[in-house]
């Protein structure tokens, strides 16, 4: 039982960014352990790639277990995910959010954006039948520098752009979740950073 509580506190810890901004996305690129004891195919030799410290690393692969469920390589993928805004508000769907990306992630495959309602975890059906948007939705409208503005409101923008690039969320709190295929290295030592979603009219930090 003790074990179980200290792999939840230390679940609940990964991904934090002490120190940051309202709404900074969480994302641990090196969650899994790619390891010395096990190692599995595909997985990369490198110092970056290994936790030295083998005790240390039990607790690691325990909350890769809790919280994982198959999450690959960071090399692979990298998952960030958060679920408050820009003033540090919980995401509610009772109001509507911009997440402008200037540039956008660096990946050399492709990413995508997909909101989960809160706490349950689980897809929202609407009317539109869009679950999740990113570099492969067709008719996203980039700005003249190429920025790209997403939109995350309940209902759809009443502007032709806005709406191009509106992901629906459901009408209570939610989280977002964004998926980065083959990131880029600006993305795994943390030189990207995706900016905070915030309020429409509003400021990041706002």
């Amino acid at each position: 039982a003790l074990g179980r509580l200290r792999v939840e506190e230390a679940a609940r810890r990964a991904g934090a960014a002490p120190g940051g901004p309202p709404g900074a996305w969480r994302t641990v690129p090196h969650l899994r352990d790619y390891n010395l004891d096990h190692f599995g195919v595909g997985t990369l030799r490198g110092p970056e790639w290994t936790i030295a410290d083998r005790e240390a690393s039990y607790l690691v692969r325990a909350v890769a277990a809790r919280q994982g469920r198959r999450l690959p390589h960071g090399y692979e993928a990298v998952y960030a995910h958060t679920a408050c805004d820009s003033r540090g508000h919980p995401l509610d769907g009772l109001h509507p959010y911009v997440l402008r990306l200037s540039p956008p992630p660096p990946v050399r495959a492709f990413w995508s954006l997909t909101v989960y309602d809160s706490p349950g975890g689980h897809l929202v059906a609407n009317a539109e039948e869009r679950y999740a948007i990113g570099d492969r939705t067709p008719g996203l409208v980039h700005g003249a520098d190429g920025s790209l503005t997403l939109h995350l409101a309940a209902e759809r923008p009443a502007d032709p752009a806005a709406a191009a690039n509106w992901l629906p969320v459901p009408p209570g709190r939610f989280r977002a979740l964004m998926r980065l295929h083959l990131p880029d290295r600006a993305i795994l030592d943390g030189s990207y950073v995706i900016p905070p979603v915030g309020p429409l009219g509003g400021r990041a930090g706002a």
